[in-house]
């Protein structure tokens, strides 16, 4: 199934998947939604956002989510599609999927003593982590906490931008 030679044919970015509905003359990308939500909640929240698309957008993007750190890197590491990433307050560290060998990937990659104490670090840390994998991602935050506590914070700066919960979810 695979050509090597066709390799350099097209850019990922460039192209929607066989399967996209829509203008084929938009670039496509993938959004990473990191969230404590039920997994449930996800396809909900995918056709959310599908309806908040507007005909004179730029772009074609569809939403992957992830419910915990380590899911959430893995995605970013092995799927080139994803050029943004979302990132909910509240996630877990640890994936409900029993894969010892990708788990032994993340910790020889300094993952295993991930800050999971305080209050949203854990969503700083993968932040930090996720530009040190992929410098070109945009990474936002979405999060109740006070912008003071992140304004100037060395552990934001991977950020390009803080929304809060009650902002409007075309804005994000």
């Amino acid at each position: 199934v695979w050509d090597p030679k066709d390799e350099g044919a097209h850019s990922s970015i460039e192209t929607l998947p066989p399967d996209a509905v829509g203008k084929v003359d938009k670039p496509y990308f993938e959004v990473l939604v990191v969230t404590p939500s039920a997994p449930a909640q996800w396809p909900r929240s995918k056709d959310q956002m599908r309806k908040m698309r507007r005909g004179d957008d730029r772009f074609v993007y569809e939403a992957v989510h992830a419910g915990n750190y380590e899911d959430a890197l893995l995605a970013a590491i092995v799927n080139s599609d994803i050029q943004s990433v979302v990132l909910v307050d509240g996630f877990d560290y640890a994936s409900s999927l029993d894969l010892p060998d990708l788990k032994a990937f993340l910790g020889r990659h300094g993952d295993a003593g991930a800050d999971t104490g305080t209050a949203g670090s854990l969503a700083l840390a993968l932040a930090k982590r996720l530009k040190d994998f992929r410098p070109e991602l945009d990474l936002f935050l979405l999060s109740d906490r006070s912008p003071e506590l992140l304004a100037g914070a060395d552990e934001a700066a991977p950020l390009k931008r803080v929304f809060h919960h009650i902002e409007e979810p075309m804005e994000l």
